[in-house]
């Protein structure tokens, strides 16, 4: 049930994410849903990102041809993961969505990620880029706190 609660509350943003046009971006509301403790489960099928061989966040260009299903269950599926207490899989599968995209809502949800992690510096690397991204968002003050408490450990 808890579950799709979640995945219910996230569907406008997914669909937000996919048809988003050039132009001032609304503010969004990232949902991480941490869950009871699972087995991680890992769908071979499709590799994952491996995050320290990629460009810094903040050069994200999503290429002329998006495949925005793809991004969208990529999103899907890291939202999953983290319900499932599967931090590691969703901080990829986050990635992955964001590198598709470049939406900027995404890097919330990767900060969030990357702390429960332990990835302090990439946590306030993910956090910096959104708000450098999103300065007007609604969380501005909530991840401001964040990026000084990260910089600080």
């Amino acid at each position: 049930m808890r579950r799709r609660l979640a995945c219910a509350a996230l569907l406008p943003m997914v669909l937000a994410c996919a048809t988003r046009e050039s132009g001032p971006e609304p503010a969004r509301t990232a949902v991480v849903v941490p869950s009871a403790s699972a087995e991680p489960e890992r769908d071979e099928a499709t590799p994952l990102a491996t995050p320290a061989r990629q460009p810094p966040l903040s050069d994200c260009r999503a290429p002329a041809d998006q495949n925005l299903e793809e991004a969208k269950r990529e999103f899907q599926r890291g939202v999953e993961a983290m319900v499932n207490d599967q931090p590691e899989t969703a901080a990829e599968l986050f990635l992955l969505s964001y590198q598709r995209t470049c939406n900027p809502a995404l890097l919330y949800n990767l900060g969030v990620v990357r702390e429960k992690l332990g990835d302090l510096a990439g946590a306030a690397e993910a956090f910096e880029v959104y708000l450098s991204r999103e300065p007007a968002s609604f969380r501005t003050d909530e991840v401001k706190r964040r990026i000084q408490q990260l910089r600080a450990q």
